[in-house]
């Protein structure tokens, strides 16, 4: 287990603690307010410590990055049709090509490509 100095633990040292040592609870008790300030639904996943502290240990338990991971886990469908949908295809609420006129340009792509990706085979083996 890491060496635990005086004074504030970092993330690293955090992330050495098992999962039921008290000095996490600060870290757990912060995101659990922001979640339920949030209005973010118990359900299908409650707002368990062990749930909570995938997002705290992904970010060296930096709060505000863990949040973030969290909330757009939550709705990265609302964040994407609102952020980029010139980009989405249209079978995802976006303003781009279908999904199958997507792939038959890149298949066009590739065969266009043919000669190259041959040559460049060859190279490797």
């Amino acid at each position: 287990m890491a060496e635990m100095r005086p004074g504030p633990a970092t993330g690293s040292q955090l992330n050495a603690l098992p999962d039921h040592s008290p000095l996490l609870q600060p870290g757990l008790a912060e995101l659990r307010r922001r979640a339920r300030e949030a209005g973010v639904p118990l359900a299908p996943q409650p707002l368990t410590d062990a749930f909570l502290l995938r997002f705290l240990r992904a970010r060296d338990f930096d709060l505000d990055l863990a949040w973030r991971i969290h909330m757009h886990g939550n709705n990265y469908k609302p964040s994407l049709l609102q952020y980029f949908p010139d980009i989405l295809p249209l079978e995802y609420g976006g303003e781009e090509f279908s999904m199958e006129d997507i792939c038959q340009e890149w298949t066009n792509f590739i065969m266009k490509s043919e000669d190259y990706l041959s040559s460049i085979s060859e190279n490797i083996q």
